[in-house]
């Protein structure tokens, strides 16, 4: 049984809709719902049922509501008292991060926090930039590090219970192999509509990529490749003979040497924040800070 579907199931009962617990949690109403209905093929038991007035306990669910209460109190103060002995032995740090984060920095940043902070232990998993937000409003997460978009920092549902802070700005621009046909002439945006792409779906790099197109009255390039992983998306170029949208940052040495060029097409430039968020209320702050001061530095180039 999951402990936060039964917190969820309080929160209905509480409110008596679904819509409005959604809300309250931060969650979509679809979510939420099949949270529920996961809760009670766990119990083998049916908690609400529709009315006019909105979602009310069936029998066995007012049964379970005083026992579930009971067991979220039990799980909070195990989790206090853990806490406690956690903070005694240097403490956890929980850090989500989206799988296209600069790995050179995070690991580093990581090697000189817990260097200063003796037996602190972190915790590192990775997601969307959604996924990441969701982490932090639930408590799962301590830190979220991500890609946005130069025009946004958080939502503005979540910009009273978020704090955003940038670390450095990246570049998306157009990619080509080097021999790539589309090298021949002079990049133009009219040009690249007979090419196949690899692009990234996200950090909006697709749809920003389409709209581009869309806006210059031009048809939308076949995108033969989408991936999550900016690794892929290299491939794509590299190996795949498609053109690709990529960061600067993840490039470097493919530019460097030669295998890559950057097409200069201003109207598939896109700039990028990379930043770290955490909960205006988190409890953890100064390990927040000095990681944030950690890759900083290593952002700009500091040594030890």
């Amino acid at each position: 049984m999951n402990l936060k579907h039964l917190a969820q199931f309080m929160e209905v009962a509480r409110l008596g809709s679904y819509g409005q617990a959604a809300k309250a949690l931060y969650l979509s109403q679809p979510t939420l719902t099949r949270n529920i209905r996961s809760l009670e093929a766990d119990l083998g038991i049916v908690l609400f049922e529709r009315s006019p007035r909105g979602s009310l306990l069936t029998a066995e669910g007012s049964r379970l509501l005083p026992l579930a209460a009971s067991v979220l109190n039990e799980a909070e103060r195990l989790t206090a008292d853990i806490g406690v002995r956690r903070a005694r032995s240097g403490g956890r740090l929980l850090i989500g991060a989206s799988p296209n984060f600069y790995l050179d920095l995070l690991p580093e940043a990581i090697a000189r926090l817990t260097a200063d902070e003796q037996g602190l232990n972190v915790r590192v998993s990775s997601g969307t930039r959604e996924a990441l937000i969701d982490n932090l409003l639930t408590g799962d997460s301590d830190v979220g590090i991500c890609q946005i978009p130069d025009y946004i920092y958080t939502e503005k549902e979540h910009a009273s219970q978020l704090v955003f802070h940038s670390i450095e700005e990246d570049l998306v621009s157009a990619y080509a192999a080097a021999g790539h046909p589309a090298l021949r002439e002079a990049p133009r945006l009219e040009t690249m509509v007979q090419h196949c792409w690899a692009v990234p779906f996200e950090m909006s790099v697709s749809y920003r990529f389409e709209s581009a197109f869309f806006r210059n009255n031009l048809p939308i390039p076949i995108q033969s490749l989408n991936a999550s992983s900016i690794s892929m998306t290299k491939i794509g170029a590299l190996r795949l003979g498609l053109l690709a949208m990529l960061p600067a940052s993840s490039v470097v040495s493919e530019v460097g040497d030669g295998r890559l060029v950057r097409l200069d097409v201003p109207a598939l430039d896109f700039r990028y924040v990379t930043g770290l968020m955490h909960r205006t209320d988190c409890t953890n702050l100064h390990l927040i800070q000095r990681l944030l001061g950690h890759l900083r530095t290593l952002a700009d180039g500091g040594g030890a």
